[in-house]
């Protein structure tokens, strides 16, 4: 078993590489590269906006963190968790990567079990977060949108519900794993998990409207909630693991997805890049603050070490 693990996870990191790069070479034979140069010309001090608004992002998940977790820890302490977590999400291969750390991080003093199921809680809240943003801008907007944006948050909808009331209502009592899931479940969520969830749709808003400034900054005045309900969709899409870092992927949704409001391909191309950039700077902070970290661990052991 071990050896498949391990077969699995070498070839899997080596498999989303290739689909990153044959996503790249598909993107290069669709555009005229000609054209997106031009357009990168048009970035102005708008692009400040998204650049800040990652600040208050990471506090909000942050935030959501400490009430799932429902623990005594500091806020800070757990902000510097999330940007060095994001930081870890740009090299490790899945999107999620940045959670090993938290787990390694946090395990010591609160335990294995409580961790996990801590990181899996958030995740879900995140992605109920992404669901139910997508489903209601896009309900909204059932006129002016194609009906392909309701399709992907309905059924996650319904296949989370589902599971959840499989979950509860499910006789456990031969699966002991399954018991246990049910019992923290139980446990877990309660009135903090549902404003765990509404921070989660806030943080969602935070980013749409990100990219909203992205597309003023070139010129293309889209409706706002058309902006938020592409931008949930493209960040539920990217939560399937086939690329690394999901290069290639939100490039060519966001690409297709605003095309259908027809918005030239390579002005959405060259926004999906620059906010790939200006996220590469912003999670850079953490490894900044990963490395002053281990520095200090280093100090505190070489005191300890002289005494």
């Amino acid at each position: 078993m071990g050896k498949i693990k391990e077969f699995y996870n070498e070839y899997s990191f080596y498999g989303k590489i290739t689909i990153s790069i044959l996503l790249l070479i598909f993107i290069i034979y669709k555009i005229n590269l000609g054209d997106v140069l031009p357009v990168l010309k048009k970035i102005n001090f708008l692009i400040l906006v998204p650049f800040l608004l990652f600040v208050p992002g990471i506090c909000l998940i942050s935030y959501r963190f400490k009430l799932v977790l429902n623990k005594d820890i500091k806020i800070l302490e757990l902000v510097k968790l999330s940007w060095i977590s994001a930081f870890f999400n740009n090299f490790l291969p899945s999107s999620i990567g940045g959670d090993t750390y938290k787990l390694l991080f946090l395990r010591k003093k609160f335990g294995n079990k409580k961790i996990i199921g801590t990181i899996f809680l958030d995740r879900i809240a995140g992605l109920l977060g992404m669901i139910l943003v997508s489903f209601i801008f896009s309900f909204f907007l059932l006129k002016e949108i194609n009906y392909i944006l309701l399709i992907l948050p309905i059924t996650l909808l319904f296949f989370l519900i589902l599971l959840y009331l499989s979950i509860l209502y499910f006789n456990t009592k031969r699966f002991k794993i399954l018991s246990e899931i049910k019992n923290y479940i139980k446990d877990s969520v309660n009135k903090k998990y549902i404003v765990a969830i509404v921070i989660s749709i806030l943080y969602v808003i935070f980013g749409g409207i990100s990219l909203w400034i992205y597309y003023l900054m070139f010129g293309v005045e889209l409706s706002l909630w058309i902006i938020i309900a592409v931008y949930s969709l493209v960040q539920i899409i990217q939560l399937v693991p086939i690329s690394l870092n999901s290069i290639g992927v939100s490039e060519i949704s966001y690409m297709y997805l605003f095309s259908l409001f027809s918005v030239p391909v390579e002005i959405s191309l060259s926004i999906a890049i620059i906010a790939r950039v200006i996220l590469m700077i912003q999670t850079s902070i953490g490894g900044v603050i990963y490395l002053v970290v281990k520095i200090n661990e280093k100090n505190i052991l070489y005191q300890k070490g002289r005494h």
